[in-house]
C-alpha cells in the first residue's frame, strides 16, 4: 500500500497547525496489558499510522487507559483512542477517563467529544 499521499497530506495538515504539544507526542490509547512489549502487537493497519506520525517528526506511545497513575495534566498531548477495545467493559470508566482528557486540554477535543457520543448504543 503506498502511503506516500497520506503522510504528504498529513504533513501539510500538520504545518498549517499551531503546535498542539511541546514535546512532539502522539498517544494511542489501549487495552490494559495490550501492547507491553512495544509494537509488537499493534495491528498492521495501525502501524501505517503509527509510521505516518513517526514521518511527522512526533514520537507515538501507547497507554493503557485504565492506568489511574498518569498525570493527564502535566502537557497537553495529541490523544487518539484507537485501541480501547474494552472500553464496553466499563462504560462509565471510560466516560470519565474521556472527560479527564478533555479537561487536560487534550488533543483532538472534538474527536473526544464524539467518541463520548457514540458509546452508548442503545
Amino acid at each position: 500500500m503506498n502511503v506516500s499521499p497520506l503522510i504528504e497530506a498529513s504533513r501539510r495538515w500538520a504545518a498549517s497547525r499551531p503546535a498542539m504539544e511541546p514535546d512532539g507526542h502522539v498517544v494511542i490509547i489501549c487495552c490494559p496489558h495490550d501492547y507491553e512489549g512495544g509494537f509488537s502487537g499493534v495491528p498492521p493497519e495501525c502501524m501505517l499510522l503509527v509510521d505516518a506520525i513517526k514521518l511527522l517528526g512526533k514520537d507515538v506511545c501507547f497507554v493503557d487507559w485504565t492506568d489511574d497513575r498518569i498525570d493527564w495534566t502535566l502537557r497537553r498531548q495529541v490523544v487518539l483512542p484507537l485501541l480501547a477495545w474494552n472500553y464496553c467493559e466499563s462504560i462509565e470508566r471510560f466516560t470519565v477517563f474521556l472527560h479527564k482528557l478533555r479537561k487536560a486540554e487534550a488533543e483532538p477535543q472534538a474527536d473526544l467529544r464524539a467518541v463520548e457520543w457514540i458509546l452508548h448504543k442503545g
